[in-house]
């Protein structure tokens, strides 16, 4: 896996209260430190880490610096000996309940460069092959506009 921080106008707050969650803290359990590090010790293989470290996000948040909207987006670059895929995540909201997430198969005659920019531009929702995605996606682009 190789990281590029990316900006995000969504931002939400680390949680600091020995990790717990209530309805007063509204807050995000997991940065990009943490999700590497589960995806990297509980999978074998690119998909099934993406499959895990997005599923994770969805449910218990996702937050990047606080006070910095210039690094609370995320893109891994993550491979295996049989695939390459590039993955962005942001917060989904304010309060950082979720997170909204996309991957995206680099093919294996191309290279790809991500320099702290999100570069996945458009998805094929029928191409399940090659893109994976949050179930909040079209919801939270829509909402937002």
């Amino acid at each position: 896996m190789g990281e590029s921080t990316c900006a995000s106008k969504i931002t939400a707050k680390q949680c600091k209260y020995n990790g717990q969650r209530d309805k007063e803290r509204n807050c995000a359990l997991l940065s990009v430190n943490e999700l590497t590090r589960i995806g990297l010790e509980r999978t074998d293989n690119a998909v099934e880490a993406i499959k895990i470290m997005g599923s994770l996000a969805e449910e218990y948040g996702f937050y990047g610096p606080e006070g910095n909207d210039e690094g609370t987006g995320e893109s891994l670059l993550i491979a295996d000996m049989n695939d390459t895929w590039i993955f962005h995540i942001v917060s989904d909201d304010e309060k950082g309940t979720s997170a909204v997430w996309v991957a995206q198969r680099v093919p294996s005659d191309h290279v790809a460069v991500v320099a702290n920019l999100f570069v996945i531009r458009e998805i094929n929702f029928n191409d399940s092959d090659n893109f994976m995605y949050s179930k909040n996606i079209k919801d939270v682009a829509t909402k937002r506009g």
